[in-house]
C-alpha cells in the first residue's frame, strides 16, 4: 500500500523550478564557505520571521537514510554546534518547536496532521526507496495522527531533466515501486 501512496505522490508532483546539478566538490572553497554562510543566514532569517531564536529549533544531520526521529524541546540545537544525531526526518507534537530539514536537489516534504503532529522530511532517492515516507507516517500515527488526516507539501527540487544517474537509481526505484515506476523512466 505504501508503494501506491508514494507513486501517487510522485505522479502529482509539481516542479516549481528545476535546478542545475553542481556538486560541492566542483566548487572552489570560497564559494562553499559563502554558500554555507547564506544557508546559515537563511535559517536564522526563517526562524526570526516566525519569532523563534536561532537556537530554538530542532535540526538533524541528514544522511540519505530512512531514520525519522521524534523530537521535543530537549532536542533544540545550538546553531553552529555539532548535531548530536543523524536522521532524515523529524516528527514532533510539541507546539512552538520549529523543525527543519535542509535540501539542495532532494525533495523537502512538510507534513501536518489534524491531531497536532508535524514532520519535516528530507527525501532523496535513497531515502525514498528506503521508505522514509512510510516510516514518517508510522511515527506520526504512533503520536496520534490518523493516516487520512495527514497533509503533505512538497518543495522545489531537482527536475527529471537535470538528474542524471547510473543504473542504480532506476533499479532501486523499480524494485521499490514495481510496475508503478515505469512512468518515471
Amino acid at each position: 500500500a505504501r508503494n501506491v501512496q508514494f507513486s501517487s505522490i510522485l505522479s502529482r508532483r509539481i516542479h516549481i523550478f528545476d535546478l542545475f546539478s553542481v556538486t560541492m566538490g566542483d566548487m572552489p572553497m570560497p564559494v562553499i564557505i559563502s554558500l554555507l554562510i547564506v544557508i546559515g543566514v537563511a535559517a536564522v532569517c526563517v526562524a526570526a520571521f516566525f519569532g523563534v531564536g536561532r537556537d530554538d529549533c530542532a535540526v538533524t544531520k541528514q544522511v540519505h537514510g530512512n531514520e525519522v526521529r521524534v523530537v521535543t524541546g530537549a532536542d533544540k540545537h545550538v546553531c553552529g554546534s555539532k548535531t548530536p544525531y543523524e536522521a532524515d526526518g523529524l516528527v514532533t507534537t510539541e507546539h512552538g518547536l520549529p523543525i527543519f530539514c535542509f535540501v539542495a536537489d532532494c525533495v523537502p516534504l512538510l507534513c501536518d496532521a489534524e491531531h497536532g503532529v508535524i514532520a519535516a522530511v528530507h527525501c532523496g532517492w535513497r531515502s525514498s526507496v528506503a521508505d522514509i515516507l512510510g516510516v514518517t507516517v508510522e511515527k506520526m500515527c504512533a503520536l496520534g495522527a490518523e493516516p487520512e488526516s495527514i497533509c503533505a507539501a512538497m518543495g522545489a527540487s531537482i527536475g527529471r531533466c537535470c538528474f542524471e544517474t547510473d543504473d542504480d537509481v532506476p533499479d532501486a526505484v523499480k524494485k521499490y515501486l514495481g510496475c508503478d515506476a515505469e512512468e518515471f523512466f
